[in-house]
């Protein structure tokens, strides 16, 4: 059984957005990043455009957003 928590999102443009969420599969616990569309509907619907990565992956990403942000000026350590 799959269980799932939004923990961040925010608008990517007029029609989508990018959603963090938190999730367990098949007993593993994961971190998904995600670009989701508003269908015809008006309901947000995911995308094949994301990353979905076991939590023990989660320092490696911090680490390379930071490099980033280091890279184009707008890193600010806590």
């Amino acid at each position: 059984m799959e269980k799932e928590q939004v923990v961040a999102e925010f608008e990517k443009n007029s029609r989508e957005s990018v959603r963090a969420v938190l999730k367990t599969w098949n007993g593993r616990e994961l971190f998904d990043i995600r670009v989701f569309y508003r269908n015809d509907a008006g309901e947000m619907k995911p995308t094949q455009k994301g990353l979905c990565l076991s939590l023990e992956k989660l320092p490696e990403l911090q680490g390379v957003v930071e490099a980033l942000g280091k890279a184009v000026g707008t890193y600010e350590p806590a």
